[in-house]
């Protein structure tokens, strides 16, 4: 150790608490790996019992819960009443009832794919079994689909198997004498029938089977006595699980990792379940005779090591599995590497941390025997008041020049970005606000022209003419508008314009026109560019000109045929268009000889009282003409109130009725004189004769 001597103590301090560091490490590592491997094994062995525990508890509670389904529907008066009437109906039957019923239900049914929609066959002189048959099958179909069962079935002490929802090979069949009376479905009936009277006060079962009439698929039954009113048995109800179940509740994933599987072993050590893996053992599959197996079947239940299923090494729980008066193992196993996954995990961060931890002390050693630590301190309290957004914090030690300087002033430079970000940020939530919520209707798109963003008001536009947008544009939608190309919204025309406008962004700002029907859309693209000046996408502004178009029209229609003129909410005059000069005979400045129009009579005084209320005047109006003579016009003086309700200003519109209304008073006036001419020459007559 004497080399330590000729070191420096900037050298010999690292060296020295490196050494500890990376003896104490491996002290800790080794002990730590060993219990860590011993808590890794019991937590798993702990997690599959508790895996399997649940699976017992579920499976449990679906025999339960069917059981309970089974003994309400069997106990029930409407199903000793369906019981009665099916026995009716196949006593009216005969002796072909069977043939009848299978010819009916199975042969001639229309739903050969899934017979259990008919309800009422075509089949002529069933009436007596179709009348309970079409009471019952409904509520039957509806229970077997809402508690996912296979199928139900009725079944008469005789054995006869008077219904079934499916209408399988099984029905219309004697379990007692028929095809299937060794099946699983016969053998349950022969349960039932044998217990007697007991039989209305238990549920019976029989174990998972191949059920031949069912092309040899698993099958599991279980069946309760349907009593009559007098407490007796009237025949037997049974319900068929889904062939799924007990694999459904035995691989559900919780608590098994990637490699673990649970499943049911039958004393001849055949599985009863599908594995959850889909190249791995099915139902019935012959597995092999591990230790484990044949504990549970020994009624033993431990976890342990040994050989998997398919030989690889395995961590095993295993238990006897009873349920239902079965006796059969359920055994839960997961591979030794995933078991063991966690160790290796942990041996890498274990390294990784003993080596940060090393090269963590090995720097706080050299900076603290290189007097580093005030400045490094300095420099990482200006930090965290940064940090905590006190931007103005002046940065320690910049003029240093050397690792720590170059620290400090990269620090500094950090704070003046963090200033201008916190600026710009501030600048953006306004710039965002505005975006949002601007009349003005905005597209925000990409260098690629691909849209980013849209505010309310365009698509306040895109709604608005939504049908014409469908005509024009593939596949719109205007709630799918972000992503899309923004050409995809111009016409033709406008989208060439565009496309050699956006071609070189110095063409920008650039405005056009963009038509779709007799829709008319002014566009005006502007490039957006980032801080240092860089072309980063585009901003376009949609103005909708269809209306102004329309009402530009209208007003050059009314200005060309009818009179308009505008006065201020005073009455003074303020302007006329060349019809209403014409109609006044005026050759100069209207204002000049027309001044206020309340001073010219008292009906027009009235008619600006009813006005500065806001309401219009209709009606025909007489106006002073310069020469003496009167201008007749044939409108209405209405007001243009703002938002607020003032008046603005008054408008004049309607058309010049004067010569018309002076020819008609001249022609009354003729034919009064031309009256009064006929009346004289009448009496003359008649003084005369």
């Amino acid at each position: 150790m004497r080399f330590l001597n000729n070191l420096s103590i900037s050298r010999k301090m690292p060296i020295i608490m490196v050494f500890l560091v990376v003896v104490s490490a491996v002290v800790s590592g080794v002990l730590s790996g060993t219990q860590q491997k011993r808590d890794l094994i019991e937590h798993a062995g702990e997690a599959l019992e508790a895996a399997a525990d649940n699976r017992m508890r579920q499976l449990e509670m679906a025999m339960m819960r069917s059981g309970a389904d089974l003994t309400n529907f069997a106990s029930q008066e409407t199903t000793t009443k369906y019981l009665g009437g099916f026995q009716s109906g196949v006593s009216v039957l005969g002796v072909d009832a069977e043939s009848r019923l299978r010819e009916a239900f199975v042969d001639a049914n229309p739903f050969p794919d899934a017979r259990e929609q008919l309800i009422e066959p075509e089949v002529t002189g069933l009436w007596a079994y179709a009348g309970p048959h079409k009471a019952m099958h409904p509520a039957a179909l509806n229970m077997i689909q809402t508690f996912g069962y296979r199928d139900l079935f009725l079944i008469d002490t005789d054995g006869r198997v008077l219904y079934s929802v499916l209408k399988g090979k099984a029905f219309a069949t004697n379990l007692a004498t028929g095809p299937y009376a060794q099946g699983p479905l016969g053998k349950l009936y022969g349960l039932m029938a044998g217990a007697g009277d007991k039989a209305l006060d238990r549920v019976f079962s029989v174990p998972l089977d191949r059920f031949s009439a069912d092309d040899g698929r698993p099958a599991v039954f279980i069946g309760q006595a349907v009593a009559t009113a007098e407490g007796e048995v009237a025949g037997y109800a049974v319900i068929r699980f889904r062939e799924t179940l007990l694999s459904e509740i035995v691989n559900r994933n919780s608590g098994l990792g990637e490699t673990g599987v649970s499943y049911l072993v039958a004393r001849d050590r055949t599985a009863r379940t599908t594995s959850r893996f889909d190249d791995d053992f099915q139902v019935f599959d012959s597995l092999a005779d591990r230790p484990q197996v044949s504990a549970a079947l020994d009624g033993v239940t431990g976890t342990a090591f040994g050989p998997g299923r398919n030989g690889q090494r395995a961590l095993i729980h295993y238990q006897p599995f009873t349920v239902a008066g079965l006796d059969w193992a359920l055994v839960t196993e997961m591979d030794e590497r995933e078991v063991l996954s966690s160790l290796w995990a942990l041996y890498r961060l274990m390294a990784v941390q003993q080596g940060l931890a090393i090269l963590g002390v090995s720097l706080i050693a050299f900076l603290f025997s290189s007097s580093l630590a005030k400045p490094l301190r300095r420099v990482s309290d200006a930090m965290s008041r940064i940090a905590e957004r006190h931007y103005e914090t002046e940065v320690p030690d910049v003029e240093r020049k050397d690792e720590i300087g170059q620290i400090a002033e990269r620090l500094d430079e950090f704070r003046v970005a963090l200033v201008k970000s916190e600026r710009a940020n501030f600048e953006g939530n306004f710039r965002s606000a505005a975006f949002a919520n601007s009349r003005s209707a905005i597209m925000m798109s990409g260098k690629d022209h691909k849209i980013m963003h849209v505010n309310a008001s365009l698509r306040a536009i895109l709604s608005r003419y939504a049908e014409v947008f469908e005509e024009h544009v593939d596949d719109f939608d205007e709630d799918k508008i972000i992503g899309r190309s923004m050409h995809d919204f111009h016409s033709p025309e406008a989208r060439e314009r565009a496309a050699k406008a956006l071609a070189d962004p110095d063409n920008l700002p650039f405005s056009t026109e963009n038509g779709f029907g007799d829709v008319r859309i002014a566009l005006n693209i502007s490039a957006v560019r980032d801080d240092q000046g860089e072309h980063i996408g585009y901003v376009t502004e949609w103005s909708d000109v269809s209306e102004g178009y329309m009402n530009n029209a209208l007003l050059k229609t009314m200005d060309a045929n009818q009179v308009k003129a505008e006065f201020a909410p005073d009455g003074d005059f303020l302007r006329a268009n060349d019809m209403f000069a014409a109609t006044m005979e005026y050759t100069g400045d209207p204002s000049e000889d027309l001044g206020n129009i309340r001073d010219l009579s008292v009906v027009f005084a009235d008619t600006f009282d009813k006005i500065e209320r806001g309401e219009a005047v209709f009606g025909r109006f007489e106006i002073p003409r310069r020469d003496g003579s009167v201008a007749m016009i044939d409108g209405s003086f209405a007001p243009v109130m703002d938002a607020g309700g003032t008046l603005l200003r008054v408008v004049l519109v309607g058309n010049d009725v004067t010569e018309a209304t002076l020819a008609m008073q001249e022609s009354e006036a003729k034919r009064i004189e031309m009256q009064d001419n006929q009346t004289r020459v009448v009496d003359g007559l008649r003084r005369g004769l």
